[in-house]
């Protein structure tokens, strides 16, 4: 399975099937990630990935999987005028370095257009993500696997767009959300089960905007919510963010 075949699977398990390829929807799952840049390496000319917003770019850079071969020309010492106050020592010194991007780590897989990762399989479009696998368009990310879209997550399993989060397994649009499972569109839940657009709950389950269900009604009225979502993804290739939905709505 590669990460396209990872996001398809992904999308039948939390909205009941495709909804297009991966890249037509990576501009999306990356709204709200740590953004990657895209430089040249000062050796082979080659796109060298990095995720560090504040590295100018007329800096040199060289991918980290060319650091063995490395032959730039060694650097001729300091001048005494180089040296002579702080302003010049930071300006001599930025001529000089070179920065590293691609920095992929341990055992490691698959990996593409990403920084900053390790022990990583099938991961692409990522930063500081790490003991991971079929992760895209994603940051800060530990110890999970179906990750898209998301950042400051861990241990979770099937996640599109899930932002500072724990332990969610099939979960889709939520934030500050913990231990819990089979949630679309929800915020700042803890041990929550199958809630759709619920807000600031704990312990509860077969919610729909804060109200208890039976199971029956609630199963039928998920099905529509995720069609819906489902068809406006395949048409729009994106749907509005659990952000966005609080922002414009009160979230109670």
């Amino acid at each position: 399975m590669d990460i396209n075949d990872a996001w398809k699977a992904t999308c039948k398990v939390l909205l009941g099937g495709e909804v297009g390829p991966l890249s037509s929807f990576e501009e999306y799952l990356s709204k709200d990630t740590v953004q990657l840049y895209s430089r040249k390496s000062c050796l082979s000319g080659r796109p060298v990935t990095v995720s560090m917003p504040q590295l100018p770019a007329s800096a040199r850079y060289i991918s980290m999987d060319e650091m063995a071969s490395a032959s730039l020309p060694p650097a001729k010492p300091l001048s005494i005028n180089q040296i002579k106050d702080i302003d010049s020592l930071v300006q001599a010194l930025g001529e000089r370095a070179v920065y590293c991007g691609n920095v992929i780590s341990g055992n490691s897989m698959a990996v593409s257009e990403s920084d900053s990762c390790s022990n990583v399989h099938q991961i692409r479009r990522c930063t500081q993500v790490h003991d991971s696998k079929f992760i895209a368009c994603s940051s800060m990310v530990r110890y999970s696997e179906f990750a898209f879209g998301s950042t400051q997550d861990a241990m979770s399993k099937y996640i599109v767009r899930a932002h500072e989060t724990q332990r969610l397994t099939r979960c889709f649009e939520v934030l500050r959300t913990y231990i819990c499972t089979d949630c679309v569109y929800v915020a700042n839940l803890e041990n929550c089960s199958d809630c759709l657009f619920s807000f600031n709950q704990r312990s509860r389950r077969l919610l729909i905007g804060n109200l208890a269900l039976e199971k029956s009604r609630y199963l039928e009225l998920k099905k529509k919510l995720l069609d819906d979502i489902a068809q406006t993804l395949r048409s729009g290739r994106a749907v509005p963010s659990i952000a966005e939905l609080i922002r414009d709505g009160d979230g109670s």
